[in-house]
């Protein structure tokens, strides 16, 4: 019988930091917008936004499911971003697959309008303003507003 060698790894300053240990349950996505009730609200916060702009975060909910986050209803929902103070051309998007929209804004009053029809038998329409203010995150709760 034949030995085959064996190559033996060591790693002197591994401590585990290659591994995913982390718990399923940590990688939530704190919500701050987690029930039909917050909707159509905004807050800001503080941010690390240097200059003229600030950041826009949207969570789109939908109270036509049991799950405020149901992604036939919030996922992928096209919206058109519009500045009420200066105008310009508006911005088009949609939605990732959790609902979120994420844009980096000039300080101002802005306007969203979210539209989403591929959900059957159901029209999905919400238009809102909202305030942008320079170096502040926007956390704004979106109802998609189905009927």
């Amino acid at each position: 019988m034949r030995s085959l060698p064996v190559l033996v790894l060591f790693c002197a300053s591994c401590n585990g930091a290659g591994t995913d240990t982390a718990d399923p349950e940590d990688t939530d996505i704190d919500r701050f917008c987690d029930e039909i009730a917050d909707a159509d609200a905004y807050e800001l916060r503080e941010g690390d936004i240097a200059g003229a702009n600030g950041s826009l975060f949207g969570q789109v909910i939908t109270d036509e499911a049991d799950d405020p986050y149901n992604p036939n209803f919030v996922a992928q929902v096209t919206y058109i971003l519009e500045n009420l103070d200066v105008g310009g051309s508006p911005r088009y998007g949609e939605s990732n697959d959790i609902g979120e929209i994420v844009a980096t804004l000039g300080a101002g009053r802005w306007r969203i309008q979210l539209s989403n029809n591929r959900v059957a038998g159901y029209d999905c329409y919400n238009d809102q303003e909202f305030v942008i203010e320079a170096g502040q995150i926007t956390e704004l709760c979106l109802d998609v507003a189905c009927e």
